[in-house]
């Protein structure tokens, strides 16, 4: 599943080509109905946590969610698609160019009006937005912390907050020394305010880059893009200890770090290591 800043990117390239443009065709694999929008305006195209929304002039919208194997893909026009034409989720052209999505898991056009409230409890603030509501984000995982066993699976809950995917929970959980098995109980409010904003400053980060980067550029860490993520046998860019890779919780999603460096809620680091400090300041955040 991509991560947040995936979805901005793609709605940010997609905006030039078509914001602004009248289609001459749209059609898609699975639809209820299909809507007369040919000669229709596009008015807007936005990302809201990993749902694409594309408006149309008038009332009707077209949402996609690419789940794990859906893209978007653009192409000028008459030019030859990579992708067979069975697996459109959606295609729209213009004068200019073919857009289109294939194998979204979900694809859902009609009237915004109707679209919005179907997301309703399934998608909670952006953390892509300058500004987040916070506190909404904290009395979300207040609620929910309790269906999850780690910090990793709150984190990827999109219903507290939307946007991190499986590569910005690992790069959190290192950044803040938090073991994959840590448990939610672990942290206090002032603890989820910071992992929360350290989520959407990464995102942000990385929307106006083509990879993605977690790891400040110097020599020291040579030409590491990031922390854990993937990295696994690799020496750690902290303590040197070989980068680990474990699949925990219920959604078995990896998670790669660093057994030194990630000592907070490992039910198996010592009390006494000299490289592990009491809970008592994570608790009390």
């Amino acid at each position: 599943m991509p991560e947040g800043d995936t979805i901005h990117k793609v709605a940010l390239a997609l905006q030039p080509h078509l914001e602004g443009a009248q289609l001459t065709f749209l059609t898609g694999r699975g639809w209820g109905f299909r809507p007369q929008l040919e000669g229709v305006r596009v008015e807007r195209i936005r990302a809201e946590g990993k749902h694409l929304w594309i408006d149309f002039a008038g009332c009707l919208s077209l949402r996609t969610h690419l789940g794990m194997g859906g893209t978007w893909h653009r192409y000028g026009f008459g030019e030859r698609w990579r992708r067979h034409a069975a697996y459109a989720s959606a295609w729209l052209r213009t004068d200019t160019c073919d857009v289109v999505c294939f194998d979204a898991a979900e694809v859902e056009i009609g009237p915004r009006l109707h679209l919005a409230p179907s997301l309703a409890g399934r998608v909670g603030p952006d953390l892509m937005h300058e500004a987040p509501d916070f506190d909404r984000i904290v009395a979300g995982v207040r609620a929910l912390q309790g269906e999850h066993t780690t910090v990793g699976e709150v984190l990827l809950d999109q219903r507290i907050a939307a946007g991190i995917g499986n590569v910005f929970k690992c790069e959190l959980l290192f950044k803040h020394a938090l073991s994959p098995y840590a448990p939610p109980s672990l942290l206090g409010p002032k603890r989820w305010h910071a992992l929360y904003r350290d989520a959407g400053s990464m995102l942000r980060a990385n929307l106006p880059r083509g990879r993605r980067v977690t790891v400040a550029p110097g020599a020291r860490h040579g030409l590491a893009r990031l922390w854990v993520y993937g990295r696994e046998h690799r020496p750690c860019l902290r303590c040197q200890t070989p980068v680990a890779r474990t699949y925990v919780g219920a959604q078995n999603r990896p998670s790669y770090f660093c057994r030194r460096c990630q000592y907070r809620g490992d039910p198996q680091a010592s009390p006494f290591s000299s490289h592990t400090e009491t809970y008592r300041d994570v608790q009390s955040g």
